[in-house]
């Protein structure tokens, strides 16, 4: 037969048999209860267990005998359980500081009841194979406990106290030094469900758990440590929990009754789970700290307290820490809170958490947006957080979060704030790859109501940063404090998408306020009564977007100035969708009209310094003032390039904008490569003027520094500052630039609307382009000046397709037009373009000034009849004077009805028009014109040219010339019109008048030229009822007239009378042939006629007559009134030969050759003259060889001179009238001296 023994069968047999002398008794109590056994590994001073000792006022177990060594005694089991409702005691002899019990067996010691020390001593408790607390176990010490599946203790360098390898100890004296771990399995675990009846809390509240009293220690160190329902309570003392789970040494620091583990970091460590309402609670009237180091920790549906329970007098009172560390992973699910708060008196604790691979907040949602019903109660929320309760005085304390990667999930929350009165504490969260928050999950620090005190910093290092569906990071102030700054620096990216909400609530601008709306985002906020202000907000990171709603914010409604916000990224800064940064001062009676008004104070900065900047699909920055002081400052310091592109879904534009209703609007500023403002794009800064009157409140500048482009194109594109009403001023803007594009119904505009000035416009740069009705206005539409605009582009500014530069005083404005300056080499304006200063209320318009060094280039009209051209107005309605228009420039041309006009359409004058410049051109229908349509004087046109003029056709709409009028219902005077070039060419019907159709005069024209030629050209002053302008004329050398062309101050008609104007003429020459029927003119229909001076060293081809004929003629008549004078002070050119009344009338002016010359007689040579090469009038066109049916006298001809005259060769103008020797005239120049 075969017998068989299990394991504890045999170590029974065994024991007995060594045992069966000496313990006889104790066989028999072993035998009585087999849960605690001692065994024999202490020799003469093992432990003994007696049964029903009266303990604490129960029966109960006391466990004598054991080593002692000096303040510590050792006991050793076989097995040591503690059945359900049993309570074993440790028995505590004087002196003795320490009871440590090793269970040497191999099973886990389950504790169902209560283990206690009947004394003060600490209690230590030994097993390598595991210890289980049940739901009935508790702790009755007055000491601290560890309790350990360790395989001993170190006691320094005396030595060990060993459970697997049990000896009776040596002279272990000192407190022990550290646990030591040598089996090479992973040591068995802890488990904890301990739920019996631990007291009151300091809170008063029930607490339920293995407890140790106030100030103590309460310690589980070993292999893997489960709580599942259980607590661990040691008010103002500490508990850890380290799980190892292979051989080495963790040190044990015992202080007092503080007792401490330091954890190798390189040791392997077992997992820790708290679950299903388990519990960690340290908090009390000071100290109290809880430790855990974990290979992966989970807690769940369970929390972790310390801080300043209710029980706390004392305001210098401190809390302890929390710590948790594990190696792998940390888990926070299912409503689990980490909490280290004030409830009393005295500072809160820290809280740490270090987790090397990842650390996870979990909480739990119940919604239906389907319903709209989501309930916050229903939520399980998972927090981290240190808080001072209302009441309280005292500091909330400091979250630190370091691990891989950080996860928030489902309203799950880290938060340092106060309530009372006391400051928030920090959070610091440092995360080698990512931090993630989703689901309206937040990382906050606020200040309550009736909070006072600082809210606590967020300073968080990251790899990567993500808030979606409504999750935030905040500080915020609703009380008398200053909120915390957040500082996030993320190596690769910072995203922000979403909201948290029912979608149809942001389907739209008016949808806005319908159902919960929460924007995911970084925000820091001042809402409260008192003093303090907002946190300032600062991101650095590669990447950055916010996109969906999502808000980056600053806001205050209270006494305090919002903080400031700046976005570092190296690489990308993105807002698409709705995605925005804010900064805002409003006031708080805005939403809560029983507070009254409140001093507000400032919105705060906004900066972004990036690589590359996009605003997309309704993306935005904006600072405002809503009844703050001012609103705050936009910077953008952008490496490559800025784009604003397209509008979103429920029709917002992708923009930067400060607002202001009272105080100032902030400034908006750019240093950037290139902007780009596309589709709706914009910048703006808007004042209300809502302030005091005796403060001067303005709207802010726009200062863009664009190294290589700016570019507006689109409707409602573009760069604004506005007064939109009230008192105030608009704000400038001013853009430098290598080439600047506005195009397509975009805008660059400054505009008063309220009692103040419009900003001034200043761009400088290389190139402008407007483009398809692009624009650059500033308007006063009240009581204020417009604005200045000064262009400065070294190369070109060209306007098309209806584009407009415009300086306005409004219908009911009160001010004056800013002036238009523009510095460029060369202008173009083409397709209706115009540049103009209206006056449309009261006041003076703006003078047009521009300066070309090469060129000026004006030219069409649009398929609606709309003139291009430069404009000054007054109109109908408006009073003041209309500004004038100045142009300096090398060469201007402008043609193809294409218009310079100042005109008035009221008492106010007509500006005057001025050019300066070395060539002017006006050509098919290009016209230059001064005009009144009331009682306003039409301008003066000046035109200071150097070399030539030329005035030619008639385009469409529009005659060419130089026209200073007055309209038929007007009474002003026409303005007058001063000419002083080389040479002026007016040709193929084009002009210059200064003709009154009204009851004013006409105005004068007064023309000083070297050569002045008329082809079927005029120059009028003409009027209709009044006096007729007078001419002068004062040309050097030739005044010719050909074909119709006509010298005219002819005044009145069949209807009006009027006397005609005066025409002073004094040339060297007059040449007009007389079949050509060209005249100069003087006449009165039934007023006087004028008179006619006229001084000439020749006068051909045109004759005084006593009325007009069909020849070329001057004349001084009236019809029915006086005829005037003409006096004609001119040499005799009747006897000279070739009388040019013998020219054909279709005489091609282009081939008049002058390239004969007079030589004068020397000494040797009296009397006799040489006249070389060929003169006369060529048979054919330039080019052939010269022949002349004119003969000029006798002429010797030098063969190398006689060529052929060609295109291109320079024309040589006759200098003078010469005798020849018979007697004979001759025009002709002298020779070259140089020629033999």
């Amino acid at each position: 037969m075969s017998i068989k023994f299990s394991f504890e069968q045999y170590f029974k047999l065994g024991f007995t048999i060594v045992c069966s002398c000496a313990l006889t008794a104790n066989q028999a109590l072993a035998q009585q209860s087999n849960n605690i056994i001692p065994d024999n590994t202490l020799g003469g001073e093992n432990s003994r267990l007696n049964s029903n000792v009266e303990i604490n006022g129960i029966n109960a177990d006391r466990i004598d005998g054991g080593a002692r060594r000096n303040s510590n005694l050792f006991h050793s089991f076989q097995e040591f359980n503690i059945n359900n409702n049993q309570a074993v005691y440790f028995a505590n002899p004087d002196g003795v500081e320490n009871i440590l019990t090793r269970v040497t067996g191999g099973n886990q010691s389950n504790i169902f009841g209560t283990l206690g020390v009947d004394g003060a001593a600490n209690l230590f408790l030994i097993n390598p194979n595991g210890i289980v607390f049940g739901e009935s176990a508790s702790l009755d010490l007055k000491g601290s406990f560890v309790g350990t599946t360790a395989s001993g203790l170190r006691f320094g360098e005396q030595g060990n106290f060993n459970a697997t390898n049990p000896e009776i100890p040596g002279s272990l004296t000192v407190n022990p030094s550290a646990l030591f771990f040598n089996q090479v399995e992973a040591s068995g675990g802890i488990i904890n469900k301990s739920q019996a009846p631990a007291g009151i809390s300091p809170n008063g509240n029930e607490i339920k758990g293995l407890r140790v009293p106030d100030g103590k220690s309460l310690l589980l160190v070993g292999g893997e440590i489960n709580f599942d329902g259980g607590g661990l309570i040691a008010p103002e003392g500490n508990i850890e929990l380290a799980s190892v789970t292979v051989p080495g040494t963790v040190g044990l620091n015992i202080s007092g009754d503080t007792f401490s583990l330091n954890t190798p970091e390189d040791l392997e460590r077992g997992d820790i789970k708290l679950v299903n309402k388990s519990h960690l609670v340290v908090s009390g009237s000071g100290g109290g700290n809880i430790k855990i180091n974990a290979g992966n920790l989970e807690i769940s549906d369970s929390f972790i307290f310390a801080g300043i329970g209710e029980n706390s007098d004392n305001p210098n009172a401190q809390a302890g820490d929390i710590n948790l560390n594990a190696t792998g992973s940390i888990e926070f699910k299912d409503d689990s809170a980490i909490n280290n708060s004030v409830y009393s008196q005295g500072n809160a604790g820290n809280i740490n958490i270090n987790a090397r691979e990842s650390i996870l907040l979990q909480g739990t949602m119940n919604f239906d947006w389907t319903e709209n019903n989501y309930n916050i109660e229903d939520a399980q929320l998972t927090t981290i957080s240190s808080l001072v309760l209302p009441e309280a005085i005292g500091n909330a304390g400091n979250i630190q979060i370091i691990t891989g990667n950080l996860s928030l999930n489902d309203e799950a929350s880290i938060y340092s704030d106060t309530m009372g009165k006391g400051n928030a504490g920090n959070i610091t969260i440092n995360t080698r790859d990512a931090v993630s928050l989703d689901n309206i999950s937040d990382i906050r620090s606020n200040v309550s109501l009736e909070g006072v005190g600082k809210g606590g910093d967020i300073r968080m290092i990251t790899k990567n940063l993500t808030l979606t569906n409504g999750s935030r990071i905040s500080t915020t102030v609703l009380g008398e404090a200053n909120a915390g700054n957040i500082l996030i620096e993320a190596s690769d990216s910072v995203k922000a998408d979403g909201f948290f909400g029912n979608p149809n609530a942001v389907s739209s601008i008016d949808n806005l306020s319908d159902g919960i709306v929460v924007f995911s985002g970084i925000t820091s906020n001042f809402f409260g009564l008192g003093v303090g202000k907002g946190g300032d907000i600062q991101i650095t990171t590669d990447n950055f977007s916010a996109s969906n709603l999502a808000q980056i914010s600053s806001t205050t409604i209270g006494q305090g100035n919002a903080g400031n916000i700046t976005i570092n990224a190296r690489e990308r800064v993105t807002f698409n969708d709705l995605g925005s940064v804010e900064s805002a001062a409003t006031n708080i009676s805005n939403f809560f009209p029983e507070y009254g008004d409140v001093i507000v104070g400032n919105a705060g900065d906004i900066r972004i310094k990036t690589g590359e900047l996009l605003l997309k699909n309704g993306g935005s920055l904006q600072a405002s003032n809503d009844g703050g002081k001012n609103a705050g400052n936009i910077f953008l310091d952008v490496r490559d390039t800025i784009t604003f592109d397209g509008v979103a879904s429920n029709g917002i534009n992708s923009s930067a904008s400060t607002i202001a209703k009272n105080g100032n609007a902030g400034n908006i500023e750019v240093k950037t490569g290139s902007l780009f403002l596309n589709n709706g794009g914009y910048m703006i800064t808007a004042l209300f003027g809502e302030g005091s009157a005796d403060e001067i409140q303005s709207a802010g500048d726009i200062k863009i520094n664009a190294r290589d482009t700016v570019k507006i194109d689109g409707e409602f594109s573009g760069l604004i500052t506005n007064l939109l009403n009230g008192a105030g001023e608009s704000g400038n803007i001013e853009v430098e630039t290598k080439s600047l594009s506005i195009s397509n119904g975009a805008v660059l505009s400054t505009l008063t609307a309220g009692k103040g000035n419009a900003g001034n416009i200043e761009l400088i740069g290389g190139t402008l382009s407007l483009d398809n009705s692009g624009f650059i206005l500033t308007q006063t539409l009240n009581k204020g000046d417009a604005g200045t605009i000064d262009l400065n582009f070294t190369d070109s500014i060209l306007l098309s397709n209806s584009s407009l530069i415009s300086s306005d005083v409004g219908v009911e404005a009160e001010g004056k037009g800013g002036s238009i300056n523009i510095n460029t080499q060369d202008l173009r304006l083409i397709d209706s373009s115009q540049i103009t200063s209206n006056v449309f209320g009261k006041g003076k318009g703006g003078d047009i000034n521009i300066n070309a060094s090469e060129s000026v280039n004006l030219s069409s009209i649009d398929s609606n009849g709309l003139f291009g051209g430069i404009l000054t107005s007054t109109e109908a309605g408006a009073s003041g004077d209309a500004g004038n228009i100045t142009i300096t420039t090398r060469n201007f041309n402008i043609k193809d009805d294409a218009i310079i006009n100042a005109r008035t359409f009221n008492d106010g004058n007509a500006g005057n028009i001025t050019f300066n410049a070395n060539n002017f051109t006006a050509t098919n229908g290009g016209a230059v014109t001064t005009t009144t349509f009331s009682n306003g004087n039409a301008g003066d046109i000046n035109l200071n040219i150097k070399d030539r003029i030329t005035l030619s056709g008639i385009g469409t709409s529009l005659r060419s010339g130089l026209f200073a009028n007055t309209s038929p219902i007007s009474t002003g005077e026409g303005g007058s019109i001063l000419i002083d070039p080389r040479l002026v060419i007016i040709e193929n019907g084009a002009g210059i008048s200064v003709g009154s159709d009204g009851t004013g005069d006409a105005g004068d024209i007064t023309l000083q030229a070297g050569t002045l030629q008329l082809n079927n050209g005029f120059i009028s002053a003409q009027t209709a009822s009044t006096k007729g302008g007078n001419i002068g004329l004062q040309i050097s050398k030739l005044l010719l007239l050909r074909n119709e062309s006509q010298i005219t101050t002819t005044a009145g008609n069949e209807q009006f009378g009027g006397n005609g104007g005066n025409i002073n003429i004094n040339s060297k020459f007059i040449v007009a042939p007389q079949n050509e029927d060209s005249d100069i003119t003087a006449n009165a229909f039934s007023g006087n006629g004028g008179k006619v001076d006229i001084i000439s060293n020749g006068i051909f081809g045109i004759e005084t007559q006593a009325s007009l004929t069909d020849k070329s003629d001057i004349t001084a008549s009236s019809k029915t009134g006086i005829s005037g004078e003409t006096n004609i002070n001119a040499d005799d050119t009747s006897s000279i030969q070739n009388s040019f009344t013998e020219l054909s009338p279709n005489i091609d002016t282009d081939a008049i050759i002058a390239n004969s010359c007079i030589a004068r007689g020397n000494k040797k040579q009296e009397n006799s003259f040489r006249n070389t090469g060929s003169g006369g009038l060529a048979s054919n066109r330039p080019g052939n060889v010269l022949t002349s049916e004119y003969i000029t006298g006798e002429v010797r001809n030098i063969d190398s001179f006689n060529q052929a005259w060609k295109k291109g060769d320079a024309i040589v103008e006759p200098q003078g009238l010469y005798r020849m020797e018979n007697g004979e005239l001759l025009l002709s120049r002298e020779c070259n001296p140089a020629i033999p």
